[in-house]
């Protein structure tokens, strides 16, 4: 078509070419080839010369309808500006210009609304992010509608760890056991996740979660279709219920009645706030003898309840590693050896309300019985090994995942255990091999985490090693982000919103608890701006 163009303006070189001429030859050349192939592909069904008269038709149609426009508008404009002038070619630079600016004013406004569309999905996501981080152990909703949060922690090819939503279901009547492990069933099957894939599952401490004949672990271990996995009970979980059995009834009971006095009115609470504020809230340095007793059985228990509370916040947040969980854990039983130590020989440096009484008695020369401390924190230490011996058990591992150097293959075997461990035989020969890569273990030594130091094992060359890690990595030690869900869920389905269904509440808690940054340039390319805005006007 260029080819023809050109020859035709060579035809013409003194004069412009008119719509006729043209016309006559584009139809002198399109005789002369034998069809209309040379200029677009033929209509099916249809002769190449209908189609290609269509064609010129539409071309004169066009033609006439500019040349009646310029006739009609711009009639003087030739007279104004004679061809071949310097005042027209001045004249026909200024109109272009004027054109361009003109289409960059539409483009403008485009990028504009463009960019306000970005702007509302940014400001959309950061509404629907907007949550208060709170722990409770809550399960039902405003309507007493018992939900079951389902989350998946999955580890990338690079060593980065994901928590996301995998469902929110709605328990209709019952929550057994069944029910749970039929609505977990249905789940995987609908994500398409292989059953292999599953290393360990985390669950509370609830009879239809953990019981070993109708709880979900006890019927997924029974289910010859579920592979074998590590079933863990909530760390936090447990913590919280060695601490609830931790009891001091007599003085729990005087606290209680005081605090519920004292809030049970609005003019109380104030005196007692002013009372705080005069004495600085420290213990009188004057303490009647006939409640001594209680106020060290008080000082004593708000000590160790404040060791507990500190390890309890410890154990909260997401993305925590199964063997930091469990390092916190043994670290607080070490420390409780201390403190047994400790108030045998009368040392109150760890229990700092019961070295304060023990500061206002030295002129009364009264020495602490500490006895039925010490049973105490025995009695604590005790259920700590009691609840936590799974936890124990998997110390072995936690070690081969901080430092798989330190781990003694020819003394001591294997550290891992199925189902971490596929290939007993290739683990323990890429051990071997990996106690002598001497740039790994300078590395290791100056590394920032530990999932920065497996980001750096090869896959290939210590294909077993990594995998165990990866799996190890990828356990739940806590169901913190349940409970962090069920919180949010009560923000989001409050009493104004309390007819959201189901599906819309799954879409909304999993936009605000994702971890994904949503790709707002691709969404907003996908949005026609341009409709949007004629539809606005419109309306």
């Amino acid at each position: 078509y260029a080819l023809n163009a050109k020859k035709l303006s060579n035809r013409f070189k003194d004069r412009p070419v008119n719509a006729t001429e043209s016309a006559v030859y584009w139809t002198e050349y399109v005789i002369r080839h034998k069809g209309a192939k040379h200029l677009r592909t033929a209509a099916v069904g249809m002769p190449w010369w209908k189609y290609y008269l269509v064609d010129v038709i539409s071309f004169i149609l066009l033609v006439s309808n500019l040349k009646r426009h310029y006739e009609t508008n711009h009639s003087t404009f030739s007279r104004e500006f004679p061809i071949g002038s310097d005042s027209r070619k001045n004249k026909l630079c200024s109109m272009k210009l004027k054109f361009a600016k003109q289409t960059n004013v539409m483009t403008m406004f485009t990028n504009e609304a463009d960019d306000c569309v970005e702007a509302s999905f940014v400001i959309a996501f950061n509404i629907a992010q907007a949550k208060r981080p709170l722990a409770l152990d809550e399960s039902t909703d405003i309507q007493d509608k018992p939900q079951l949060a389902i989350f998946v922690r999955y580890v990338t090819s690079d060593v980065d760890v994901k928590e996301e939503l995998l469902d929110l279901i709605s328990l209709k009547e019952t929550t057994r056991g069944i029910d749970i492990k039929i609505a977990l069933d249905e789940t995987l099957q609908k994500a398409e996740i292989p059953l292999n894939k599953i290393i360990s599952i985390s669950t509370d401490g609830a009879p239809s979660m953990v019981g070993c004949k109708n709880g979900l672990i006890g019927l997924l271990k029974n289910d010859t279709n579920f592979p074998d996995f590590i079933p863990i009970h909530c760390i936090l979980h447990r913590e919280h219920l060695t601490a609830k059995y931790f009891k001091y009834d007599h003085v729990m009971d005087v606290v209680l009645k005081i605090v519920n006095y004292i809030r049970s009115s609005a003019k109380r609470h104030r005196q007692f706030k002013n009372f705080l504020e005069d004495i600085e809230d420290d213990i009188p340095n004057d303490v009647p003898w006939y409640c001594l007793v209680r106020w060290l059985d008080l000082a004593f228990f708000t000590d160790i309840m404040q060791h507990l509370s500190t390890l309890n916040v410890s154990l909260q947040g997401q993305n925590k590693l199964v063997n930091d969980l469990g390092q916190k854990v043994f670290s607080f039983q070490n420390k409780l050896k201390l403190f047994i130590r400790d108030l045998q020989s009368n040392n109150f440096t760890h229990f700092s309300c019961l070295e304060k009484i023990e500061a206002s008695l030295i002129e009364s020369e009264i020495k602490i019985n500490c006895d039925d401390y010490v049973l105490k924190l025995e009695f604590l230490f005790t259920d700590f090994e009691e609840r936590f011996r799974d936890l124990k058990a998997l110390k072995p591992s936690f070690g081969f995942l901080e430092n798989p150097f330190l781990v003694n293959v020819i003394e001591k075997g294997c550290p891992l255990s199925h189902p971490i461990i596929t290939n007993k035989a290739d683990l323990e020969i890429e051990l071997l091999e990996l106690l002598e890569d001497e740039g790994l273990k300078q590395f290791i030594n100056n590394c920032p985490s530990i999932l920065e130091f497996w980001k750096h094992i090869s896959i290939l060359k210590y294909p077993n090693i990594k995998n165990c890690a990866v799996k190890l990595i990828s356990i739940f030690g806590t169901t913190y982000s349940c409970e962090s869900l069920y919180s949010t869920m009560k923000i989001i389905k409050s009493k104004y919103r309390s007819n959201l269904t189901d599906d819309h509440l799954t879409e909304l808690l999993r936009t605000a608890l994702t971890s994904i940054q949503p790709d707002l340039k691709k969404l907003t390319k996908k949005v026609d701006t341009k409709k949007n805005t004629t539809q606005t006007k419109l309306a």
